[in-house]
């Protein structure tokens, strides 16, 4: 096997581990209902959302460290560098639009991650809400560019 093979199995893993998590988190986004915070909610009421949060800090996670890091790899042969530069190089290659959107979910995560859930999901809602579509549109990018370097 070549480096280049090496490569691109890798490549092809990190594509099927963006898709894999991408589908789990849009399917919890179709399911939710808009979030009322004026309501009670119990721990029951709680987990749809649960679900949709760390099913977000999944696909925000593998798509920026497992497939961007993927094709930077396959790319450039780079496996270090800070996530802005490979960010950057994302949008050199029109897989992604916008570095700032992609800090944001990285901040987003980092915030959640240290935050109780209850305490602000409707806040978390409304801005994983927002990136959906940022993470639809690098998920067909990056399939696109997968299909075009087989």
């Amino acid at each position: 096997m070549t480096e280049n093979d090496a490569k691109k199995l890798i490549l092809l893993d990190a594509c099927s581990k963006a898709e894999k998590a991408a589908a789990a988190f849009f399917h919890s986004m179709q399911k939710l209902k808009k979030f009322n915070p004026a309501l009670q909610h119990d721990l029951d009421d709680l987990e749809p959302y649960d679900a949709m949060v760390s099913r977000f800090e999944r696909t925000s996670e593998v798509m920026i460290n497992k497939l961007f890091r993927a094709v930077q790899y396959y790319e450039t042969g780079a496996k270090e560098g800070t996530i802005r530069d490979c960010l950057n190089f994302m949008i050199k290659i029109n897989i992604i639009d916008d570095a700032e959107d992609w800090m944001n979910m990285r901040e987003l995560r980092n915030k959640i991650t240290h935050d109780y859930l209850s305490n602000r999901i409707n806040d978390f809602y409304s801005e994983i809400r927002r990136y959906k579509p940022v993470i639809e549109n690098a998920l067909k990018k990056a399939e696109k560019y997968l299909k075009d370097n087989k």
